[in-house]
């Protein structure tokens, strides 16, 4: 009778243990995931500070990835003043409409300085935020267009105490699938460029590119013409120069 009851005295325990064990590894594994989720949500506001992320914020400050193409873009900037203290910005591009319908979308543009007196050609800007030095523009087209549509744009702004020092440049991010990119940068009549350097800059990586940037006179101004077909996808080209 005993040794019965040892016997099922022994697998009560067994059972008992295995239970506890597995109720244990629930517990572990649930508030392992109730830690990560915290420590997550703790440290959400420090990684979007974080360099390798913020290319991506940017992003989606700027134009929508998909919505539109861009079949040619020019992007021109203007450099009014001797000492780079003022100057605008115009960026004319012809789009086609890639999503199912569109009725507004964003244009930016970056300034180390400030940026004021955005404009567009055609719909209204209902918005303009600045973050990590972009200013993104929310354009209200005024009308619904459809997939296959479209339309040519123009956006402007006016660029303060953005290229003072004796080494400067200006870059394009490109947002939308493009399939050819001019970058034009025109100078003051007193103070061309001594040197230009073209560079990809994609993530943390900058690459040098041969120099196919030209100078051209434009309005009776120095300037550099740096025409693109194709260019990357999320990727910033950037041109620099020396007074």
């Amino acid at each position: 009778m005993w040794s019965e009851y040892k016997i099922v005295l022994s697998h009560f325990v067994a059972l008992t243990t295995a239970v506890l064990a597995v109720l244990a590894a629930t517990l572990t594994a649930y508030f392992q995931d109730q830690l990560t989720a915290s420590i997550r949500w703790i440290m959400r506001p420090l990684a979007a500070r974080l360099p390798w992320n913020r290319t991506q914020h940017r992003r989606s400050c700027g134009q929508p990835g998909h919505e539109l193409v861009s079949l040619f873009t020019v992007a021109q900037l203007r450099i009014f003043k001797h000492d780079g203290s003022q100057a605008s910005y115009e960026k004319t591009s012809d789009y086609k409409v890639e999503d199912t319908a569109l009725s507004r979308y964003r244009e930016a543009v970056t300034a180390e300085g400030s940026a004021t007196n955005f404009a567009t050609l055609i719909g209204r800007i209902t918005e303009t935020v600045k973050e990590h030095g972009f200013y993104a523009s929310l354009i209200d087209l005024g009308n619904v267009l459809y997939k296959g549509a479209r339309f040519q744009n123009t956006y402007s702004a006016r660029l303060e105490n953005s290229f003072g020092g004796s080494e400067e440049h200006w870059t394009q991010e490109i947002a939308v699938l493009t399939e050819h990119l001019t970058i034009r940068v025109i100078f003051p009549k007193s103070r061309p460029p001594t040197l230009l350097r073209c560079k990809l800059v994609h993530g943390l990586d900058e690459i040098q590119l041969p120099t196919s940037a030209l100078f051209q006179e434009l309005s009776g101004c120095p300037s550099a013409i740096w025409d693109i077909s194709h260019p990357h996808l999320g990727s910033i080209y950037k041109l620099e120069w020396r007074w």
